[in-house]
């Protein structure tokens, strides 16, 4: 599943780092994509995964944005994977404005899940 949204994102031109990855010289804007631990929903298992984009310091408006586009782009998005596993995501939450001080930032994260069996 993490490839496959990795070149998912990717091919929507979106530059995707793991976790703890990126640096403060890392060139901006860019995507880190983090996979949660899987949670049990109205009787379903589910995968979770957060999409944080970053951008330089400035205004929240251009954070906004983004998160926009990637809610636009990602949300009842289906990703298939390269054994031919689909899966439809669903958003679930949009997080705080937040300053990441380390990587010279903003950012805001989205929470997405999808279903932890693949869609038929």
């Amino acid at each position: 599943m993490r490839k496959a949204l990795y070149d998912f994102l990717t091919t929507a031109g979106y530059r995707v780092y793991q976790p703890y990855s990126p640096l403060n010289t890392t060139v901006k804007p860019f995507v880190v994509v983090k996979f949660a631990s899987p949670v049990e929903m109205n009787g379903g298992d589910f995968d979770v995964f957060e999409v944080w984009p970053y951008l330089s310091k400035g205004s929240f408006l251009l954070v906004d944005d983004m998160v926009d586009a990637l809610m636009a782009l990602l949300d009842k998005a289906t990703i298939t994977c390269l054994d031919g596993r689909r899966f439809c995501v669903e958003w679930m939450m949009t997080g705080p404005d937040f300053q990441d001080d380390a990587l010279i930032a903003l950012t805001r994260f989205l929470r997405f899940r999808v279903p932890a069996r693949p869609a038929k």
